[in-house]
């Protein structure tokens, strides 16, 4: 079985990739980094609350979940966003995305770990 932390990457990878696909193909299609970065997670974000709720901490969704859920990726989209437009203007916009994904994924799991799914 696998712990805890490699679950959270599991799930994560995948919820990264269809989220990281989805913006890319976003700002292809409108040349709008920012606007397809919130389009991009906002519709991933749901999907990865049922994902890391069953396959990664094994917990039942609950309204008191999916409220401290919300918190912690509004944070987390926050700290993404910050470096996202920190990045821009030094590097393409596709390695500011990864830039800012990988922040988004730290700061997610803390807050999931200590603060939504603690037992």
């Amino acid at each position: 079985m696998l712990t805890i932390p490699l679950r959270f990457l599991a799930v994560g990878v995948l919820n990264t990739a269809i989220g990281y696909a989805l913006i890319l193909a976003l700002q292809w299609m409108t040349d709008r980094p920012l606007a397809s970065n919130i389009i991009g997670y906002g519709l991933s974000a749901f999907a990865s609350y049922l994902n890391h709720s069953h396959l990664t901490f094994h917990q039942r969704p609950n309204k008191r979940k999916a409220i401290r859920f919300a918190v912690v990726m509004a944070v987390s989209y926050t700290c993404n966003t910050i470096v996202l437009v920190c990045a821009l203007p030094y590097v393409s916009h596709d390695l500011a995305q990864l830039f800012a994904v990988v922040t988004f994924v730290a700061v997610s799991y803390i807050g999931q770990k200590s603060f939504v799914f603690q037992r």
